[in-house]
Formats: C-alpha cells, structure tokens, sequence
C-alpha cells in the first residue's frame, strides 16, 4: 500500500536480470520510485518487470490510499519533556513510527519528538511522541512528514485547554 509519495522498493530474485520496472500510473521506470498520492479515492496499480525482451506482470497490485488526515494534536508538560498526542483519522495505511518523522515548533525553532507509540481506538490513531524540552515550554505547531508531505498543524492546543473544553461542554448539555 502506498501513499503520501512514499519511497517504495521493488524486491526482486535475480535483480540482475531485471532491466527496468514499468508502474502502470506513471512513466517512472526505475527500481525505486515515489508511491503516487490518491488525493481521493482509493486505486490500484499494477508493476511490471521488463527482463531481456519480455514483460512481466508482478502478482501483487500496489494499492494506493488517499492521504491521512491529522485533525489535532495536544501537549501534555513532564517532568523534563513534552509529550504531544496527535490525533490521525483511522485508515488502511498500516502506519509505523518508522514512516513518520514529527517536530514540535517553538518560536521558529523546530524540536524532535521521538515516537513511542501508536495505538488506535474508536476510528482514531494516537501517535504519541516526546520532545526533550522544557516542561513549560509553548509548542506552536506541530510538523509532521511522511513520505515527501510535510503536514503542518497549527497551534495545538495545550493539555489544560482541552480538559477546560470538554468540561464547559459537558457543563452545557449536562
């Protein structure tokens, strides 16, 4: 499955034989090669090898899915950290902390958040990060990448902001 121009690997036996890689999407032809964004609908595509004068179809299509949605994030102050929970739209991409990479803004400054892990619930994921910076420390945004796309959400709302929301509302149609 691919998505969010991810770089892909074609592993093949005997490589040595293999002069090129047809993608039936693009002109690419080429062993490696960026998965093509589905910006709405899922699709699939088909690989084929070229090997001396032949063509190959290989068995398996690439299936192409639209792009995760992350629709929030919070920040939640440790003792010597930050931990950020950002909120992503469950889907089919099969996400791993190794696909992502994610940074918390402050300032202008951008500061790593090592993922520790991503959980899903209720038709949401969870990836939740720590960023080794001081616990009173005001994140502005939150950049996440994945593939080649840079995802930027801005001002994450700070953990106590959230608990104050959630308790108005419950105040309201209680």
């Amino acid at each position: 499955m691919g998505s969010g121009k991810r770089r892909m690997n074609i592993t093949v036996s005997n490589l040595k034989f293999v002069n090129e890689v047809i993608h039936s999407h693009t002109d690419e032809r080429s062993l490696q090669f960026e998965s093509l964004a589905a910006d709405r609908d899922p699709f699939s595509s088909s690989v084929t090898l070229r090997v001396a004068n032949h063509t190959l179809a290989c068995p398996t299509a690439i299936h192409h899915l639209p792009e995760p949605q992350f629709p929030d994030s919070i920040s939640v102050p440790a003792e010597d950290h930050l931990r950020l929970t950002i909120e992503k739209k469950s889907d089919e991409l099969q996400m791993a902390p190794e696909d992502l990479r994610v940074k918390g803004v402050q300032g202008g400054e951008d500061h790593d958040c090592v993922i520790t892990k991503i959980e899903r619930s209720s038709g949401t994921d969870f990836i939740t990060c720590v960023i080794k910076i001081s616990s009173d420390a005001e994140i502005t945004s939150v950049k996440i990448m994945y593939g080649n796309t840079i995802y930027l959400l801005e001002h994450p709302w700070p953990f106590w902001v959230h608990i104050l929301l959630r308790l108005i509302i419950v105040m309201l149609f209680a």
